[in-house]
C-alpha cells in the first residue's frame, strides 16, 4: 500500500509541475507576442528609438528564458525564432520599417505558435 501512495504522490507532483510549466510558458509567450506587436507598430510609425528599446526588451527576455524553453519543446521553432531576431537586427540597422514590421509579425506568430503548442487544449490532447 505504501508503493501505491508513493506512486500517487509522484504522479500528483508531476501533474502539478506540468500545469505550472504550461501556465508560465503561455504567459511568457503571450507577453512577448504583445511586445512584438507594439514593436512592429512603432517601426511603422518610424519611431526607431521606441522600436529599438522594445526589441532589446523582447530579445533580452527571450535570451533569458530560451534555454529553459528548449528543455521542453522542439528545437526547430526555437532556432527559427533566433533566426528572426537576427533578421530584425538587419532591418533595424537599415531602418526598413516594412521589413522590420513584417519580421516582427512573423516572430510574433512563431512565438504564439510555440506557446500554443505547450498549452492544454483539446486538440493537443488528441
Amino acid at each position: 500500500m505504501k508503493r501505491f501512495w508513493l506512486g500517487a504522490a509522484l504522479l500528483a507532483v508531476l501533474l502539478g509541475a506540468g500545469i505550472f510549466s504550461t501556465v508560465v510558458t503561455e504567459r511568457f509567450h503571450h507577453s512577448i507576442s504583445q511586445r512584438l506587436e507594439a514593436t512592429a507598430s512603432a517601426a511603422l510609425a518610424q519611431d526607431w528609438e521606441a522600436a529599438g528599446e522594445m526589441l532589446h526588451q523582447c530579445r533580452s527576455r527571450w535570451a533569458r528564458y530560451r534555454n529553459a524553453m528548449a528543455t521542453g519543446v522542439s528545437h526547430e521553432p526555437i532556432e527559427q525564432i533566433d533566426m528572426l531576431y537576427s533578421q530584425l537586427d538587419i532591418y533595424f540597422q537599415r531602418r526598413d520599417s516594412l521589413g522590420f514590421s513584417l519580421c516582427c509579425t512573423a516572430l510574433r506568430h512563431q512565438t504564439q505558435a510555440l506557446g500554443e503548442a505547450q498549452s492544454i487544449n483539446w486538440w493537443n490532447l488528441l
